[in-house]
């Protein structure tokens, strides 16, 4: 049986050649592929990004696993390679994730939906704790909601994988695919300061 040092390789850093399409454009580069087919994890050293909790879960899978967080580039799995965190080029991640079978984001909570728009972006299924912010963000991204698969224990997480990889088409409702952009945020923003500033205010210093 093969070990994960049989799969190590002295990786610094992306590699790549040539050109790849994308739906918003074109990678500048092509980078080498790991495994040909993966599922991308979400992920980095915090404790709450419940990361290395469902890596045991998953190294138990006949799937593949591309995941962001490792303490070292290289193989923790035969099935699971990692990139540390923070130095690697956005490009490349989106590279990653366009690639991929799906997207795990295994995090027990988080200030924004960012995984989820990356999904939503290039049309990838998600797969998500069960939490009240990712409950919301399922009723808020009502076109893609049905994308986003939850599990609330990891035992669950293998089903839900082989659910993706069994059908990893990405279905929006009515057909309609909206993207938000950072001009949607501005706006939403100016509107939630407005009521607080027009809230009259009784307070006494």
């Amino acid at each position: 049986m093969e070990s994960a040092d049989d799969h190590r390789q002295d990786h610094h850093g992306p590699r790549y050649h040539g050109s790849h399409e994308k739906e918003r454009g074109k990678f500048t580069q092509e980078y080498e592929q790991v495994f040909d087919k993966y599922f991308f994890v979400f992920g980095n050293k915090f404790k709450h990004k419940f990361l290395w909790e469902v890596l045991e879960v998953l190294k138990n899978t006949e799937h593949n696993f591309i995941f962001i967080g490792a303490k070292e580039e290289g193989y923790v799995e035969k099935n699971i390679y990692g990139y540390m965190s923070g130095n690697l080029p956005d490009e490349f991640i989106d590279y990653l994730i366009h690639c991929s079978q799906g997207i795990l984001f295994p995090s027990l909570y988080e200030g924004f939906g960012l995984p989820i728009l990356k999904g939503i972006e290039f049309d990838k299924k998600i797969i998500v704790n069960d939490t009240d912010l990712n409950r919301e963000l399922k009723e808020y991204f009502e076109c893609y909601g049905e994308n986003i698969l939850m599990f609330a224990e990891s035992s669950q997480v293998k089903g839900l994988l082989d659910q993706v990889a069994a059908n990893p088409k990405v279905r929006y409702k009515n057909d309609k695919k909206v993207m938000r952009t950072w001009k949607d945020v501005a706006v939403d923003s100016e509107i939630f300061l407005r009521k607080i500033l027009e809230q009259e205010v009784d307070f006494q210093l």
